[in-house]
């Protein structure tokens, strides 16, 4: 048996994943939209991926995402490409910092919470 993690991070995220963050650009005005992607790659359930509630900036109006997904063999197992696009819009002018993304996980290759 395997120790679960703290009680407040679990998710229903299993398999062997990796996760990538970026936007369309780091520069933008006022009131023009930005996509912000995150990609979650790799072997495992891409219907069960479950992302953590994001923390934007407060001064961003922010969309519910898009969610693409594309499957993926790999030898023997599924798994694949889960894409979670949010628009989000700067209602004020400044610099934000976008909080690192919490993705919590059980590795079934290395058989441990990452």
């Amino acid at each position: 048996m395997i120790p679960l993690p703290n009680a407040l991070d679990v998710t229903s995220n299993i398999g062997e994943w990796d996760i990538i963050a970026k936007t369309n650009s780091n520069k933008i005005s006022q009131n023009d939209a930005l996509t912000f992607t995150i990609k979650v790659e790799g072997i495992g359930n891409l219907d069960a991926i479950k992302l953590p509630d994001m923390k934007f900036p407060l001064e961003f109006d922010v969309f519910d995402p898009e969610i693409e997904k594309t499957e993926k063999k790999y030898k023997q197992f599924l798994g694949g490409q889960k894409f979670f696009k949010y628009i989000l819009i700067p209602r004020e002018q400044g610099k934000f910092i976008i909080p690192k993304i919490e993705f919590r996980f059980f590795n079934t290759k290395n058989k441990s919470w990452e």
